[in-house]
């Protein structure tokens, strides 16, 4: 059985999309200790789920192999 994600919910992080621009950035320490943390490799592929902009997907791309990164608010996926 699938449940799905309330449209209020995706409705929300859309309407705040356009503030992401001011959120502090992920450091590139972040990216590494977070790749080492969950063993990610060059071989890896990585699923990133609720991905916002993209700012997460778009740090790990250097540890591994391939990302994909999915989104339901478009809002959000036109700012990645």
């Amino acid at each position: 059985m699938t449940e799905q994600v309330p449209h209020d919910a995706i409705a929300a992080y859309g309407r705040v999309a356009k503030d992401y621009q001011y959120r502090t950035q992920y450091g590139e320490s972040f990216f590494e200790g977070l790749a080492s943390r969950v063993e990610i490799g060059t071989e890896s592929v990585v699923l990133d789920l609720c991905c916002g902009t993209g700012a997460v997907a778009a740090g790990l791309a250097q540890y591994c192999k391939a990302i994909e990164a999915v989104d339901g608010a478009p809002e959000m996926i036109a700012l990645a």
